[in-house]
């Protein structure tokens, strides 16, 4: 396109070309070309034209009390304000961060500011590049192919018609979350996580959203949307995605209830017949919109109405049918007028909501701090005409005011938009240039297919059996007998003992995860890795290496073990791991690596002739020895164990004494074979620089065979160093039950577990 700028956007591809309108390319991090690209791609859209890319600070529009995102003139923003005012929904004050913070405006929140947006009417995506996040990026990306592919949105943010807005904005917004969600590893695992029994719970509860929130009706897309539209992909891909955004919801109850999806009454009052009655006292016409059931709920919930809850929509919504209300705005002090007209699918509908008006009307009223007279309700079968006193001989006409009923977003479009005389348009000025090829997204198969995996990972948690509290209960009972069991004849084998702990710590996680809505699938929803990464963030943000510590190692990769055997095998896998834990932390590190574990023992008694002993003695392990050597500067890479770390069998670390001559510190370690062995002594021979920050002992490092050696470098143990190597016992078992049957060696017998009843 003339006028495009050379930049790093231009690698999208040979055509593509993102205008950036007074910022330096250098200044736009890479990252969102290739992000723009991976979410058309996702998306299965294209961008039709360019689309600019600015700093957010340069949007002009911004957040208003009692508003919510605005970019009007002042005029506009107050007659918006005032109207819902004299409704009594809500009332916050022009401005009024005090009030904004009461209802729930707190940083990083939607009232806070947004950290990027679309403006379709200028075709830029706005964005704070400090801190971008790539879902942000995303997210905004997919309304700008939402208004490329489907122009006919833009008349789907009518001033007058909030509930619609509210309503179609949950198909926009949903959409853009579904995708943009899939570019950030907490959230997706999150989306993946939620029980779709709670799932609008769990989003009412994540977003902090109430019916009587100053945000309701804009906060309702954010809330209410994800989950449906996440429910469309499921079930229908990228089909039913478009034919959502071809023909959205005409409402919120249609939303909330969509299985209910029914027609709905559009209405236009007779402004002659309400300005008739006001005769010259100067009035002005004010805020004409719909309230719809997010209206009403929040009306009620407000004002003390004894059945609204914050939970749960007040069940005679379900027969709201339309409604439409009209502020005017009068001289004097709280002088202003207010009519509202509601329609019902059954008259005992009407007959509740206006008794129901009836008994908060008067609180209404002074909470909204401008109307002459509380709202007074009168029902005509089916419809209910609330009015001030001044308009209340008006309440036939309003009665009688033009319906036309709609069962679709289309019908309403073909209707020119109804009640509005025509339908809104954004400027088209940007359209003009319309071409092909396609701009800037190219959809191919390996970009799509991560956000592709991601959904089909949620269909088969969705699709998985949840635990029942009996067999919740019944894995931790044997969690807790192999707790104990460990505990009693681990006691020379710390290795083996933080292999018990990892297994042990993950049940109590997964247990926990099994009882809250939140997270009871989050064991079907990512690889071991991407699990661990999740524990860690969540559990341990603090912790640099989470391996480095037997509690962290514990909780963060014995709870993805644990994860995915109950992912794959569900309980009765669970019941097996715990009969047959891993026998070491290399197991977890490693799973593919090595072959039997070895069991070293040193030769205690023909040490006795010599007056030595072995005065205490433990495994290391494989975790331990990652640390180590991580802590010295002996390996780079803090993500994964070495590959030669899988070769490790077994070890043994022991201090040995002999009487008259000397004591030290002496540390066998098994290998698969003789070449790692050799690997690790060189590893740990270069400690010797740092031994001063180490405090590890001077030893010389012998390798023999599969086995390295670290001895005291010392005369007392020259004569007794021949008997020590050559006696090495290795005695190797393949399983933890193998060990146990074994008798625990080195003892000679397990000690017993008395049995719990699960």
């Amino acid at each position: 396109m003339p006028g495009c700028r050379q930049s790093a956007f231009q690698s999208l591809s040979a055509s593509a070309c993102l205008l950036l309108s007074g910022i330096a390319a250098a200044e736009v991090p890479p990252a969102i070309a290739e992000t723009m690209q991976a979410a058309c791609a996702a998306r299965g859209l294209t961008l039709r034209a360019p689309v600019r890319v600015q700093p957010m600070e340069r949007f002009k529009g911004g957040y208003t009390a009692g508003l919510g995102s605005v970019s009007w003139e002042e005029k506009y923003a107050e007659t918006w304000r005032s109207g819902w005012c004299a409704l009594g929904i809500y009332c916050a004050p022009p401005n009024d961060e005090s009030t904004a913070s009461e209802e729930g405006a707190t940083p990083g929140s939607p009232l806070a500011g947004p950290s990027g947006l679309y403006d379709f009417e200028k075709n830029t995506l706005f964005v704070r590049m400090a801190g971008l996040a790539s879902s942000t990026v995303a997210h905004e990306t997919v309304h700008a192919l939402q208004y490329h592919n489907f122009p006919e949105l833009n008349a789907a943010h009518p001033w007058d018609n909030r509930d619609l807005a509210a309503a179609t904005a949950a198909a926009i917004e949903g959409d853009a979350h579904v995708v943009g969600t899939s570019f950030d590893p907490v959230s997706r695992r999150y989306w993946c996580s939620m029980d779709p029994r709670h799932i609008d719970a769990n989003f009412v509860g994540w977003r902090r959203w109430r019916a009587d929130s100053f945000w309701a009706h804009e906060g309702f897309a954010h809330v209410f949307g994800p989950p449906r539209v996440l429910q469309q992909w499921l079930d229908d891909g990228p089909p039913g995605a478009d034919r959502l955004l071809e023909s959205p919801p005409l409402s919120t109850l249609a939303v909330l209830q969509p299985q209910r999806a029914r027609p709905v009454d559009f209405m236009r009052m007779p402004e002659d017949l309400l300005t008739a009655k006001l005769g010259e006292r100067g009035c002005e016409e004010g805020l004409a919109n719909t309230a719809g059931v997010v209206g009403i709920w929040g009306l009620l919930l407000r004002h003390g109405d004894d059945d609204a809850t914050p939970d749960q929509l007040p069940e005679f919504l379900d027969e709201w049918h339309g409604d439409r209300f009209r502020h005017i705005a009068c001289p004097g002090e709280r002088d202003d007028e207010l009519a509202w007209l509601t329609r019902w699918r059954s008259a005992a509908a009407a007959q509740e909501f206006a008794a129901r008006l009836g008994k908060i009307s008067g609180r209404a009223a002074l909470h909204g701090r401008v109307l002459s007279t509380p709202l007074a309700a009168v029902v005509r079968g089916k419809t209910v005409v609330a009015t001030t006193r001044t308009l209340a001989s008006a309440i036939d006409g309003l009665a009688d005011a033009e319906t036309r009923q709609f069962a679709n977003y289309r019908e309403w479009l073909a209707s020119g938009c109804f009640p509005n005389d025509e339908c809104y348009e954004a400027p088209r000025g940007w359209r003009k240039g319309l071409q092909e090829p396609e701009y800037a997204c190219q959809r191919t198969a390996p970009q799509r297919q991560p956000f592709l995996d991601w959904l089909q990972r949620i269909r088969r948690a969705r699709q998985s059996a949840p635990a029942t509290p009996a067999e919740i209960d019944s894995v931790l009972a044997q969690s807790a007998q192999l707790a104990s069991f460990c505990t009693l004849n681990a006691v020379r084998n710390g290795d083996l003992a933080q292999a018990c702990r990892a297994v042990v710590a993950g049940i109590a996680h997964w247990s926990t995860w099994q009882r809250d809505p939140h997270w009871r699938l989050l064991p079907h929803c990512g690889t071991a890795s991407e699990l661990r990464d999740w524990m860690h963030t969540t559990y341990h943000p603090d912790i640099d290496r989470p391996f480095a510590s037997a509690s962290t190692f514990a909780d963060i990769y014995g709870t993805a073990v644990v994860a995915r055997t109950f992912a794959g095998a569900g309980t009765a896998g669970l019941r097996e791991l715990l009969a047959d834990p891993p026998l070491t932390t290399r197991r977890y590190l490693v799973p593919a690596g090595g072959d039997a574990v070895a069991i070293l023992r040193l030769p205690d008694k023909r040490l006795a002739p010599f007056g030595c002993s072995v005065v205490s003695s433990d495994v290391l392990g494989a975790r331990w020895i990652w640390n180590l050597l991580l802590d010295f500067g002996q390996l780079t890479d803090d993500d994964a164990p070495p590959d030669w770390l899988r070769h490790w069998q077994g070890d043994r670390h022991a201090y040995v004494r002999c009487a008259t001559a000397g004591e030290g510190w002496v540390w066998a370690i098994r290998w698969q074979d003789e070449a790692a062995a050799r690997t690790f002594a060189a590893a740990y021979a270069a400690l010797e620089d740092h031994r001063d920050e180490t405090g590890l002992p001077a030893q010389r490092v012998e390798v023999r065979g599969q086995t390295t050696w670290l001895l005291p470098d010392a005369p007392w143990l020259w004569r007794i160093e021949p008997t020590l190597t050559d006696g090495l016992e290795v005695e190797r078992f393949a399983t933890f039950q193998d060990w146990k049957a074994g008798g625990c060696y080195p003892q000679a017998e397990c000690n017993r577990v008395a049995q719990q009843a699960p």
